[in-house]
């Protein structure tokens, strides 16, 4: 993978760690190979990156803002110029990363028990022409139900979205989505209707 999209394949993880699915914890694994198999200026957007720098500064004895460029804090995402500083630097950054993820995973374990007996029921969770058990459609229908009334939009819009690939030909998850979705996010979920549409008009064809 180019250097360049790690940052994004970060900013992805942030998203997915906090979505309460069966895979969870394979995701938050996957992070963490993600952080220790790569540099932090790679992987970190560049804000990130110069606020870990200077609170790992802090915590050394020395200030970002008091050390000028070219000494052993560069201002920007330049290497340490001490080999065993950048080591260090490098591996502290590493620790910090995953720290802060690690309370968004735990939050999301706590979630995922709430969810655990709907996300184990799904036998099909991707799309197929062959009709879903009436166990299969009450079971998203109720996860949905439960979601709309617990969780967050977010939430809700990404359940929406792994339902209507499963229940794709299901025209009542659809106005579902429309009619349970809070006003402010209606317009977000009907532009991925509409952009999903073409594929839809395929799929009517292959089961026709």
């Amino acid at each position: 993978m180019e250097l360049g999209n790690l940052a994004n394949v970060t900013s992805v993880y942030d998203r997915i760690l906090g979505i309460p699915t069966q895979l969870y914890s394979h995701h938050f694994q996957r992070f963490r190979e993600h952080v220790q198999g790569n540099l932090p200026k790679h992987f970190l957007s560049l804000d990130e990156f110069i606020r870990l720098r200077r609170e790992l500064a802090v915590v050394n004895g020395h200030s970002g803002e008091e050390v000028p460029p070219g000494d052993d804090i560069p201002p920007g995402t330049e290497d340490l110029t001490d080999p065993a500083k950048l080591v260090t630097e490098i591996e502290n950054m590493r620790h910090k990363v995953v720290e802060s993820r690690q309370e968004v995973f735990n939050h999301n374990e706590h979630e995922v028990s709430k969810r655990w007996a709907f996300e184990e029921a799904i036998k099909r969770p991707y799309f197929h022409v062959k009709p879903l058990e009436k166990a299969q459609l009450n079971n998203w229908k109720e996860y949905l139900d439960f979601e709309i009334e617990n969780g967050t939009p977010e939430r809700v819009v990404v359940l929406f979205e792994r339902c209507l690939i499963a229940c794709a030909l299901y025209e009542d998850f659809w106005i579902k989505g429309m009619a349970g979705l809070p006003p402010d996010l209606t317009t977000a979920f009907a532009n991925y209707v509409a952009s999903l549409r073409p594929t839809l008009q395929k799929l009517i064809l292959m089961v026709r």
